[in-house]
């Protein structure tokens, strides 16, 4: 299988606008510009012939946003080339970009320094995950060249969580018994391009939670990524997202047949987070949270409506005191979800 093209949606929002793409379609020159913003008639196909008789589509060029009021569509460049091209998800729109504007869309350098690249020797990749990430100043986690492999599948505490085979298989976690992961489930995560960055490790035992519930590798930058947004987006649906604190509730969550939600890995959502969703969700698009209910959870709910329904149509569901989603029954699930989605 070829790898997927690295896309680096931050640096080609920055250097692609929509005066550019404006400029691209023929459609520049029919704008009017006054200070920060340009207004004119709406250029997207879905507005053809929909009784044009005055501007209503506007562009702020300092923001690099865009808004039509007559067909109440807006969002940043991505959308825009969604609309134009008929593309279904984010990743095409910015494939798309790269392919028709001189981009750099390059992918960053391996972690060959912090991870080993040799796969001949599974005891040297695992111990390579306790060396710390040297690259205090990158701006995002690097991809890291091996998987781990042989991890136990069958462990009783992944039955104990309820997870079946095939969502354990899905998730790639397992038992790990050496290295950094030793005596935890690892579990895979990914940043939003699907390439591997780091592996967070699941205590199973009240002993081994005394040294953390969770252990990441010194040096990931947890608040850039969201667990399984990659997954969560690539369906083709970008109308709608779960948002947990947790990995095992995306796993139950996912199981239960709700594959678009994610996590903040933690009951944090941080600045990184909440630009990673800017950048890869339309404008306008729903929200469900579903964080824990204790006060952790509360706190991190409270705050995160705040900030996010000023891009999303935000839906917070309270959970009841001291539950997670993975607490709930499938059809419980159902229920509690129904109509938050639509």
């Amino acid at each position: 299988m070829s790898k997927a093209k690295w896309i680096d949606f931050q640096h080609i929002k920055k250097t692609v606008s929509m005066d550019d793409l404006l400029h691209h379609y023929g459609k520049r020159e029919k704008f009017r510009e006054k200070g920060e913003q340009l207004t004119g008639f709406c250029p997207l196909p879905c507005h053809s012939g929909k009784g044009k008789k005055s501007p209503s589509f506007s562009v702020n060029t300092e923001k690099n946003a865009w808004q039509c009021f007559s067909c109440n569509k807006g969002g940043n460049i991505f959308d825009f080339v969604m609309l134009m091209e008929g593309l279904e998800t984010v990743r095409a729109a910015g494939l798309w970009i790269v392919d028709h504007f001189p981009v750099a869309a390059t992918e960053p350098e391996k972690q060959n320094a912090t991870y080993s690249t040799d796969t001949t020797r599974e005891d040297n990749n695992v111990d390579k995950l306790e060396e710390h990430n040297d690259e205090e100043t990158s701006a995002s986690n690097l991809p890291i060249t091996f998987t781990l492999q042989n991890l136990n599948q069958k462990h009783p505490y992944l039955k104990k969580r309820g997870l079946k085979p095939d969502t354990i298989a899905h998730f790639g976690i397992g038992f790990c018994n050496k290295g950094l992961m030793k005596e935890r489930i690892a579990i895979p995560i990914h940043n939003v391009n699907g390439e591997l960055v780091a592996y967070a490790g699941r205590a199973i035992t009240e002993e081994d939670e005394a040294e953390g519930k969770y252990k990441l590798p010194p040096g990931f930058k947890k608040e850039l990524e969201l667990f399984n947004l990659h997954r969560a987006l690539p369906t083709g649906n970008y109308s709608s997202l779960i948002l947990v604190e947790g990995f095992f509730g995306v796993m139950w969550l996912h199981q239960c047949g709700f594959t678009n939600a994610a996590a903040v890995m933690g009951a944090t959502l941080t600045e990184g987070q909440e630009k990673l969703l800017t950048d890869m969700l339309v404008t306008g698009s729903k929200m469900t949270l579903l964080f824990d209910g204790d006060e952790a959870g509360n706190r991190c709910g409270h705050e995160a409506v705040e900030r996010l329904s000023k891009h999303f149509y935000v839906h917070r569901y309270i959970m009841p005191p001291n539950k997670q989603p993975d607490d709930f029954s499938c059809e419980q699930l159902d229920e509690m979800l129904l109509g938050t989605l639509d």
